[in-house]
């Protein structure tokens, strides 16, 4: 049972993600990382591991790569439900999960590489809303980055581009109940690392499930004032 829970919002692929989760880690000095229960996530701790020396990857999620990193230098325990890891009878594979084909805003691009865009775009991941795409590929990195700042302030990002394509309490349940029972689980001072919406906006959250633990929350981008 965690002694301390801190709770990190982020926007995945934060262009500045690194760096900030980095800073704030080290500002935390966490007994243990618990990390958000996302498929794609996931998938990029496979590859981490396979880049295990490297704390950047412009390809993949920061949330994975630093955490893990962190967590080796340190000798912290770091936890994450992988594709196999059973709670109540449930995994991973069972969880509504974001589809590239569903996504009619360009929130979860705004970190995007050019490369990545372009391959996207070229097997046909992204279908809808070409405007937008076009328009913001176009963008410079500190447009880029202008946007994302700008969410960090709305309290329901991520709501507003999940409602449409499943309700809700998929989106903000469907993973939480694996994350707090990590979190549950770990020892000592905890910091949980997720998407903002896992932690801000809406009670019935990952951040309103643990309320009992006297959580405490911070934005991201609260890094740069460290």
């Amino acid at each position: 049972m965690p002694s301390e829970l801190h709770f990190i919002g982020t926007i995945h692929r934060d262009p500045r993600g690194t760096e900030r989760l980095a800073k704030l880690l080290d500002y935390m000095k966490p007994d243990a990382i618990v990390v958000e229960s996302n498929a794609a996530l996931v998938d990029s701790f496979s590859k981490a591991d396979e880049n295990e020396n490297r704390e950047d990857d412009g390809e993949e999620w920061f949330e994975a790569a630093v955490s893990r990193m962190y967590a080796r230098r340190h000798g912290i325990p770091l936890y994450v439900a992988d594709k196999s890891y059973p709670i109540q009878g449930e995994s991973l594979d069972d969880d509504a999960l974001f589809s590239e084909e569903d996504v009619s805003t360009v929130a979860i691009f705004y970190g995007m590489g050019e490369r990545e865009l372009e391959e996207r775009l070229e097997r046909g991941a992204l279908t809808q809303n070409e405007g937008l795409y076009a328009k913001f590929k176009n963008m410079g990195p500190d447009e880029r980055q202008g946007l994302v700042d700008a969410r960090y302030d709305d309290v329901i990002m991520g709501v507003d581009d999940a409602l449409g394509f499943y309700p809700m309490a998929d989106v903000v349940v469907g993973s939480d109940h694996l994350t707090e029972a990590l979190i549950r689980n770990a020892d000592g001072r905890v910091v949980a690392v997720g998407g903002m919406s896992h932690h801000y906006g809406w009670y019935f959250n990952l951040y309103g499930r643990t309320l009992d633990l006297d959580p405490t929350r911070t934005k991201l981008k609260e890094a740069d004032r460290i």
